[in-house]
């Protein structure tokens, strides 16, 4: 089991609320589609970005203690702009857990392909996590390449976005992903049983005419 968790997203003074009613409130969302639309709306205009590096200190160590273990294999910082302020101090606190065995590895969730480019150029940004369907793959081929070439991960997101349904199937969607040899995880989003099993189907079928054994 690898675990991976990531950072930079907050939703303010609200953040230790959510956190202990999120549980009750997935069941009710799970079976209520129009208070979910509405909740995860409320709740993108309540979040902010946070990348200092005391935020992010609190927040692996929180995640530590949480999840009972003393070390986090992947963390990932969540859409962080390529300006981001603070940069090198960001990195140096990274670098810091690393050293001290509490990380194994860090790299970046993207916004985009062209973030996913830019942070290529970090040094020690071992995993690059990018939003990518098969409608992005030709524009992708570059980021990927170079992705490979550096020895650095590729986490695919977003994978079934921009209509990728429209014209086949959840396994059409799939396949053109799990052939790239650069792209070693596909999160496909599910949000009840039946699309679990639905993609676990649609993964079968396109890992058979791929590299993955």
């Amino acid at each position: 089991m690898i675990l991976c968790t990531k950072s930079g997203l907050t939703v303010g003074p609200m953040e230790g609320v959510v956190r202990l009613i999120k549980p009750a409130a997935n069941l009710l969302l799970r079976r209520w589609h129009g208070a979910r639309v509405a909740t995860t709306r409320a709740r993108r205009r309540q979040e902010r970005q946070c990348f200092h590096p005391d935020y992010l200190s609190g927040r692996i160590e929180g995640s530590l203690r949480r999840l009972n273990v003393n070390r986090i294999d992947l963390f990932l910082l969540h859409n962080p702009p390529v300006d981001m302020p603070q940069r090198d101090a960001v990195f140096e606190l990274l670098t810091r857990f690393r050293t001290q065995g509490k990380l194994r590895h860090f790299g970046v969730s993207c916004r985009s392909l062209e973030d996913a480019a830019h942070w290529l150029g970090q040094p020690d940004v071992a995993c690059v996590q990018i939003p990518l369907d098969r409608s992005r793959m030709e524009a992708a081929i570059p980021v990927l390449e170079r992705a490979r070439a550096q020895q650095v991960g590729v986490i695919a997101r977003e994978v079934l976005a921009h209509d990728a349904l429209a014209k086949g199937s959840v396994s059409d969607a799939l396949y053109p992903l799990v052939q790239r040899a650069e792209i070693g995880v596909v999160l496909a989003g599910m949000s009840c049983r039946r699309h679990v099993g639905e993609n676990v189907r649609a993964m079968d079928v396109a890992m058979r005419s791929s590299h993955v054994a």
